[in-house]
């Protein structure tokens, strides 16, 4: 089972050991003999479950401590491990315990066996590498039973915010639902319910329908006036509300000239993409064989729908008809335009 949440940041003290991956088990499992002889010189320390219980983690940190992953792919190379309890982060553990301070960050957490949990890790790892910001910890939900593990992936550090609204996602049921029924991890379940928006919405309205509700919370700001200002301040950096460059590139099917694609692309830019939604400007290029088609949209929205309706268009049918090898096709946020 996978799901999401934030973490506020915490410390954990035990005792902490270093090795090689490929012998973990000879260097890493003893530490819990040592945090169990020793435990109760920090059993005022550690936050509890109801059932008195502490709160027990297997901690990861590289060789300089810097919450950074073991190697590249995760659970590999060397690095320290640390048999532990979770505690407030301003403790002071007693001589001869360590602790760590976990950064607040947001987490997939996939639960699972323990004699499971390397390989339900490594395939989510090998999916979302890129997107792990810091050390992979194991937590022990169940109190008295170490066959059940959690481990936490962090993907983001700090609290993620949906890419829409802005609203802060602490917890797998704030996050919206992708098309094929995975999480998604940009979008609230209020605004990406079913893998889409749920109607079209301009970022100004957008605005109005989140100013009562800010002001409601009450968190940072009073009055309506203020909820707007910060709004309108914060929402044109969110990925919905980015402009948005499109881009495709692509080789040509045997036997079409350059002449026969200039043509069709000035057909598809008149009849089609210059009449779409959002459409700012659009560049097309060529080297050594490879076009490359480069599209500038007002908002991802706009860039969405125009892909979706171009299957009703003539010209861009035309237009696509040519294109043999397709080598990227992609969405990007424009961060600043000169």
């Amino acid at each position: 089972m996978i799901k999401y949440l934030y973490k506020d940041a915490f410390a954990v003290i035990g005792k902490v050991g270093q090795g090689e991956a490929d012998s973990f088990d000879a260097w890493a499992m003893p530490l819990w003999g040592a945090y169990d002889s020793g435990f109760d010189e920090i059993k005022g320390l550690v936050r509890k479950h109801e059932n008195g219980a502490p709160l027990l983690w297997a901690a990861l940190n590289d060789l300089d401590e810097n919450n950074k992953r073991w190697g590249e792919t995760g659970f590999s190379s060397s690095g320290k491990y640390m048999a532990a309890g979770e505690a407030d982060a301003d403790v002071t553990p007693p001589a001869g315990w360590a602790k760590w301070i976990i950064p607040a960050q947001t987490y997939m957490v996939v639960s699972s066996t323990a004699a499971e949990s390397e390989k339900a890790y490594a395939q989510i790892a090998d999916k979302i590498s890129s997107k792990i910001v810091g050390s992979v910890h194991a937590f022990f939900p169940v109190p008295g039973n170490d066959d059940m593990v959690d481990t936490y992936i962090p993907i983001a550090s700090g609290m993620m915010h949906c890419q829409s609204c802005g609203m802060p996602m602490t917890e797998d049921a704030h996050f919206g639902n992708s098309a094929d029924g995975s999480k998604s991890e940009d979008y609230c379940c209020y605004c990406y319910p079913d893998g889409a928006f749920p109607g079209e919405c301009t970022m100004e309205e957008m605005i109005e329908m989140c100013v009562p509700i800010l002001v409601e919370d009450g968190t940072h700001v009073k009055d309506e006036e203020s909820a707007r200002k910060m709004l309108s301040e914060f929402l044109p950096t969110l990925k919905r509300w980015k402009k948005q460059g499109m881009i495709i590139s692509f080789k040509l099917k045997d036997g079409v000239t350059a002449e026969d694609l200039l043509a069709a692309s000035d057909e598809i830019q008149k009849h089609y993409i210059s009449g779409c939604k959002g459409f700012i400007s659009r560049q097309l290029m060529t080297m050594s064989g490879v076009w490359t088609d480069w599209v500038i949209w007002e908002t991802m929205a706009d860039a969405e729908n125009a892909m979706c309706q171009s299957a009703e268009s003539e010209s861009t049918k035309k237009f696509f008809s040519l294109i043999g090898e397709v080598i990227e096709q992609q969405l990007y946020p424009l961060e600043r335009a000169y």
